[in-house]
């Protein structure tokens, strides 16, 4: 069958369901109901875009979603927002993390921490020192995510004590 005659049957096919039954069958009794085309839209399922699991020092506003349709981004540690299915597809859950270096006592041109950031961080541990926004930030730095990133836990404890003590070795 040619491409030609196929478009032409397609359209009389969609004629005929819009024109009712009796249209295509003078049989058709007056009660009857029009035919109906039925078309199935394959959904798709939401996935989450290459900001997904970045480190950003802002909220992320581009490539969100690689599919679907994306939330509003909400939070701010870590940043959240899923992308939507089409047509019932599944949603997926995305994130992206403010950055953590280990650096709790900041000096120019440290970018790892040192022994200095590690008995700084054991004394926010044991509560001899209050953590500002900033010491949570920067020495929250376990437990890791899937990636190797981290991710924190909203508290400074052992985890991050080993984490930092990690980096100042270069194991980490």
């Amino acid at each position: 069958m040619s491409i030609l005659r196929l478009i032409v049957a397609i359209i009389i096919f969609l004629l005929a369901a819009t024109n009712g039954a009796k249209a295509a069958s003078p049989a058709a009794s007056e009660n009857s109901q029009p035919a109906k085309a039925v078309f199935n839209i394959a959904s798709v399922a939401g996935a989450c875009g290459s900001a997904d699991g970045s480190t950003v020092t802002m909220v992320p506003t581009a490539d969100l979603c690689s599919a679907g349709t994306a939330t509003v981004v909400s939070g701010n540690d870590p940043w959240v927002w899923s992308c939507t299915g089409i047509s019932g597809g599944i949603t997926a859950g995305c994130a992206a993390l403010l950055p953590r270096s280990g650096v709790l006592v900041p000096q120019p041109g440290k970018t790892r921490p040192t022994w200095a950031d590690v008995n700084y961080l054991m004394s926010i541990a044991t509560g001899k020192t209050i953590p500002s926004a900033a010491d949570l930030l920067q020495g929250d730095i376990a437990p890791l995510d899937y990636q190797g990133k981290p991710i924190g836990n909203g508290k400074i404890d052992s985890n991050d004590i080993i984490g930092i003590t990690q980096m100042v070795f270069g194991l980490r």
